[in-house]
Formats: structure tokens, sequence, C-alpha cells
């Protein structure tokens, strides 16, 4: 770990991860609790509303108190978060019957869903493809039961028919949703229709890219074997010329040393003691070469 990081740090980062998506499918649950709130439905949807109500609002709440137990500073963390406090203070499931009025805050909820593209950005991928077909067949069976039990006279193989008609986006039109119930799921049923059908569109791309990307990626290591290669053999042509050079010093030393070792101490001597003198390329004299 960076000796600039701080432990503190990284423990709210790695909290605020694990309700990532935990927070994103709160915000998401919040339209269909509205919806649910908002009508005529009657039971059991009435309670499906308020389970969903609650549900949405305990994960921000248990989000919120977690944080604030590991984080240093919690002034601090509130002064930077303002909006998990409101969403904690503002948009409680109970309310006094005075102020019935603060249940449109509960939209606030909806504005946790930026974090939809920092989670996508990890999760949408290629290897996320089964998990996200995965999904869209959960979806589907759950919207079936659902058309199922919200419209009259309609059975599993209708909502089933219905349902796939729907996430297709292909909407023959002979079984539809009369029902506002029927027809909230209907909606969400194409939004998730559209989404996957894109990821999997962009899932194919990225392959034939990724394809062309390895291609690109082995003419470069080709590219670069070879200079490395030509370069290893002028580097060892230079280290051969070097020690060559160095041999050739080391013997001109050597010789130059026994040059100055054979002449006379002193100038002062008589030359007649060591007889007559030598011419400088007579066979006396030391040669270098």
């Amino acid at each position: 770990m960076p000796a600039s990081v701080e432990p503190a740090a990284v423990d709210e980062r790695r909290v605020e991860r694990i309700f990532e998506l935990p927070a994103v499918v709160a915000a998401l649950l919040t339209i269909p609790a509205l919806v649910i709130e908002n009508s005529s439905a009657g039971e059991p949807w009435t309670g499906v509303g308020t389970f969903l109500n609650w549900a949405t609002w305990l994960v921000f709440l248990t989000e919120a108190v977690v944080l604030l137990a590991i984080v240093p500073e919690r002034w601090r963390w509130i002064r930077t978060h303002p909006l998990d406090v409101a969403l904690v203070l503002l948009t409680p499931p109970v309310l006094p019957p005075g102020f019935q009025w603060l249940r449109v805050l509960r939209l606030l909820r909806l504005l946790r869903l930026h974090r939809v593209v920092r989670f996508a950005r990890r999760t949408l991928s290629p290897a996320g493809l089964p998990w996200v077909l995965g999904l869209a067949l959960l979806a589907l069976i759950v919207a079936a039961e659902v058309f199922e039990s919200v419209e009259p006279g309609r059975s599993l193989w209708d909502g089933i028919w219905w349902a796939v008609v729907t996430l297709t986006t292909v909407g023959y039109g002979a079984i539809y949703p009369t029902t506002n119930t029927g027809r909230t799921v209907g909606i969400v049923l194409m939004v998730v229709g559209i989404g996957v059908f894109a990821f999997v569109t962009a899932a194919i791309a990225e392959r034939f890219v990724a394809l062309r990307l390895k291609e690109a990626e082995r003419e470069i290591e080709t590219e670069v074997d070879a200079a490395g290669a030509e370069i290893e053999t002028e580097l060892a042509a230079i280290r051969e010329r070097l020690d060559r050079l160095s041999t050739l010093l080391v013997r001109k030393g050597d010789c130059m040393s026994r040059v100055l070792l054979q002449r006379p101490r002193s100038t002062s001597r008589i030359r007649s003691h060591r007889g007559p003198r030598r011419s400088h390329g007579g066979p006396g004299r030391a040669r270098c070469r």
C-alpha cells in the first residue's frame, strides 16, 4: 500500500464499493415503490409497495451508519456527503399526518443512480455477459408472473409470451396489459430489453476489436523483437571493438613502461662507461607497436 494512502480512506472506499450495487438496486426499486404507492392496486401490492419503501430506505440508512462508524472525521463526511444524509433524514418510510407532502422527496433516492456509471464500467464488460443474460431471464420470469397475477383472464403462458415480446421490443400487440401495474412492468421490461440488446451488441463489437488489437500487438512484438536482435548484434560488434582497443591500450602501456625503465637515471653520467651512443632506430632501444 502506498505510504500516502491512509488505511481509513482505503476502508471507506472498500465499503462504498460493497454498498454500490445495493444502492443502485434500491434507487431503481424506488420507481415501482412510488408507482404502487400512488396507485389503487390494493392488496397484495400495497404491502409490496410498503416493503419496497422500507427496504430501499434501510439500504441507504445502513450505508450511512457503516460509513460513519469507520471514517475518522464524521463531521467532514457529513459535510462532503449531503445527498447521503438527505436520503436518510428527508425520505423516511413513515411520515406524520401533516407531513405527507414530504413523500415527493423520496424522488431524491433516484439521484443515487449516478453510481450506475461507475458500476457499469467495472461490471458491464464482455466477461459479465452471462450475468446480464441471467438478469434478463430473471426479469422475464418475474414479469410473466406479475402479468398473470394482475391481468384478468390471463395464464402464465400468456405472461411468458407477452414478456418475451416486450423484452425483445417486437410488440405484436396480440396480448397487452390493461392495468396500471401491468403497464408499469411493461415499461421496465422494455427498458431492460433495450439495455440487454445494446450490451450484447457492444460485447460482439468488442470481441472483433479485441481480435484486431491482438493482431496489432503481435505485429508490434515481431517488429520489436527484430529491432532488439539488430541492436544486440550492433552492441556485440561494439563490445568486440572495445575489447580490441582495450587490449591494444594495455600492450601499449606495458611497452611504454619498459621504455621508461630502460632510460638512464641521470644525464650527468659519463657516456663512455655505457659505450657508444645508439641511434633511435637501433636494436638496443625498445619499440612499442
